[in-house]
């Protein structure tokens, strides 16, 4: 997606850098083509609050007062650019920038609208620096920005000034490839029981009830190529899921929702000669149990982190 995502970043910003983990692309070329700096990531065990950590230091050693933190498959909307350089000169330090973070539904240019959990949705995007504040140290679903995530040093940017486009679940077979790998990671990080795991991620799943709108032309204004993004194949995320076969067999991961997605289900039913049998979640009780257990390990972590 960096061919569509790239350009549209240079335009909004004086400069970027990349962390690669050891891609085997063209990527670490484009990024340099686009006049961009590509750091390489330290080790291959998931640490993406480290890694969020060491992209912000090498933001604030390039002399970085306003941090811009998107992923490679998203990108502003084109009308932002008339008030973008206004509203980061007007933060403060700590402050955060608000955008609405459309989902494109099956198609890069048609955004959805419906009631679901991927509608009015919106994250932060942009970090006036403090000097002071970095990232926790977690393994999954870190913050997107450093510092303090609280409405007091929010600035909510209006849709109609400016959004984020994010272009995951355009190329849907692609997409539905990621979440499958990213159950599997988690089940082998051992974050939690299967049922948890199928429970988060069900979310991610096709919706028959989806319904979209087209995005106001000018919003895609100069984002070339953006029509290609709905073809995208899925790579890494099949081989990666390939190898966790050969290594634990395809009946380790059979408690996993993921035989929705054909190719998997053609690879168990090839090696394991039988159909995936689906595992049912536990009852209500052991649900509660389990969710009030994670509460209260947070709620402790959170409470040693305090006092140290």
């Amino acid at each position: 997606m960096l061919p569509v995502t790239l350009p549209q970043l240079t335009k909004f910003v004086d400069a970027f850098i990349v962390l690669d983990g050891g891609s085997s692309d063209q990527t670490v070329n484009l990024v340099r083509q686009h006049g961009g700096t590509v750091l390489l990531q330290e080790g291959s065990q998931a640490r993406y609050g480290k890694w969020r950590k060491s992209l912000l230091e090498a933001g604030r050693a390039a002399g970085g007062t306003h941090f811009v933190w998107l992923d490679a498959d998203e990108a502003f909307t084109s009308n932002f650019l008339l008030t973008f350089r206004e509203r980061c000169q007007a933060m403060k330090p700590g402050q955060k920038l608000i955008l609405d973070w459309l989902c494109l539904w099956k198609n890069p240019r048609e955004v959805r609208v419906d009631e679901s959990v991927w509608t009015h949705l919106s994250k932060d995007f942009v970090f006036c620096d403090d000097g002071m504040s970095s990232f926790d140290s977690t393994l999954l679903h870190e913050g997107r920005t450093p510092g303090s995530n609280t409405p007091d040093y929010w600035i909510r940017i209006p849709r109609d000034e400016g959004a984020v486009l994010h272009f995951q679940f355009a190329a849907f077979e692609r997409f539905q490839m990621k979440q499958a790998f990213m159950r599997c990671r988690e089940w082998l990080m051992k974050t939690g029981p299967a049922w948890e795991i199928n429970e988060k991620y069900g979310i991610t799943k096709d919706d028959p009830r989806a319904h979209t709108e087209p995005l106001p032309g000018p919003w895609l204004q100069g984002i070339d190529q953006i029509d290609t993004l709905a073809s995208r194949e899925p790579g890494l995320y099949l081989t990666d899921i390939q190898n966790y076969f050969k290594q634990h067999g395809p009946a380790f991961f059979e408690s996993l929702d993921i035989w929705h997605v054909p190719e998997l289900k053609r690879l168990f039913m090839e090696q394991m000669k039988r159909a995936p049998q689906s595992s049912p979640p536990p009852g209500a009780g052991k649900r509660l149990i389990r969710r009030a257990t994670r509460f209260m390990k947070n709620r402790l972590r959170f409470l040693k982190l305090m006092i140290s």
